[in-house]
């Protein structure tokens, strides 16, 4: 999913798949309860430490800046600035990293 906010430099996250803000709210939504939610302390922190990162890429984009456009959800210049967008470009570059740091922790407990 995060190719479709990196995938293209010029682009920037202008252009998001609108499916992923829908499963991003849903796993926000629904995670404490889930199925896929680990017994084992540590598994589950790391978890929840991508659970939380994960909110927090959908907190940084204001739906309400965007419109819709088939698939896609395109940046409207005239509601936010590039300058703004780069900002939460590099946050979302952030929870990016993160999530993916802990996701090769989990990986890395698999292969044991």
């Amino acid at each position: 999913m995060f190719a479709y906010i990196f995938g293209e430099r010029s682009e920037l996250a202008f252009k998001i798949d609108h499916n992923v803000f829908d499963s991003l709210a849903e796993m926000q939504d629904s995670w404490n309860v889930s199925d896929l939610r680990s017994f084992n302390p540590f598994i589950r922190e790391t978890q929840d430490h991508i659970a939380n990162n994960l909110a927090g890429i959908l907190a940084i984009y204001e739906i309400h800046m965007y419109d819709l456009v088939g698939d896609w959800i395109k940046l409207d210049s005239r509601r936010i600035s590039h300058e703004a967008l780069e900002r939460k470009s590099v946050a979302a570059k952030g929870f990016v990293d993160a999530i993916s740091g802990y996701y090769e922790q989990l990986e890395a407990i698999a292969v044991k």
